[in-house]
């Protein structure tokens, strides 16, 4: 199983959910959807978060055993 780390990243980058969603043309609701597990982007949306963040994939994603 793994977990989007978005909300550590996001305050790291100083950046909002909003301003997040807006760079990567997906709803804020959606974002707000990736920070609490109930649901995941698709590849090319999670590749779009890592570009906008400057970050690599392996930032974004924990991995529980």
């Amino acid at each position: 199983m793994f977990k989007l780390k978005l909300e550590e990243v996001l305050k790291d980058r100083r950046m909002t959910k909003c301003e997040l969603a807006d760079r990567i043309d997906v709803s804020a609701s959606a974002i707000t959807n990736f920070v609490h597990g109930r649901s995941y982007p698709r590849i090319d949306t999670f590749y779009r978060m890592c570009r906008v963040l400057h970050c690599k994939p392996e930032d974004l994603v924990d991995f529980d055993d």
